[in-house]
């Protein structure tokens, strides 16, 4: 994604913090996905719209895997290592969670730890730490992160297992 973010930058000539921003509707969704990722990706076999949870608009890819799409804040992404479409649909395990700043172009693991006080008291909100990330990852939260500071390696001690 982040390839595609350069490429994009680069062909349309405009830096992310310039394009237009998918405000919390499909239509516009799709049409930030056409216009600004969609001509740097060979594998989509196909698309949805869907108008539950913020608008979400579905990538599928040919190797089975797929992404939505919905705005908010930032632009997220929900990786789906099997297609949304087939279970078991946990983050962590077949889904991954990515995030877009519109103000800097960083394609990131999600990384907002606005509720993680309200919903994980036992937690804290620093994201470095490895030991709060396994217990976030446990109950089905930023797992990703802890992917990433892992350097993208399912450690034996990874919660989330397939």
């Amino acid at each position: 994604m982040q390839q595609a973010i350069t490429l994009s930058e680069h062909q349309t000539n405009t830096m992310v913090e310039d394009w237009s921003y998918p405000w919390q509707n499909v239509d516009s969704v799709e049409k930030f996905w056409n216009t600004y990722f969609n001509p740097y990706f060979k594998s989509v076999v196909k698309t949805s719209k869907t108008q539950y949870q913020n608008y979400i608009y579905t990538v599928y890819f040919n190797d089975g895997s797929s992404v939505s799409i919905r705005c908010g804040g930032a632009v997220d992404f929900m990786y789906d290592i099997n297609s949304i479409d087939k279970g078991p649909n946990v983050r962590g395990k077949d889904q991954h969670q990515f995030i877009m700043r519109m103000s800097s172009g960083n394609f990131t693991p999600y990384d907002w730890t606005g509720d993680i006080p309200t919903f994980y008291p036992d937690a804290t909100t620093n994201l470095t730490d490895r030991n709060n990330l396994l217990k976030l990852c446990k109950k089905g939260s930023f797992c990703t992160q802890l992917l990433f500071i892992d350097g993208w390696e399912f450690k034996d001690d990874y919660p989330q297992r397939l």
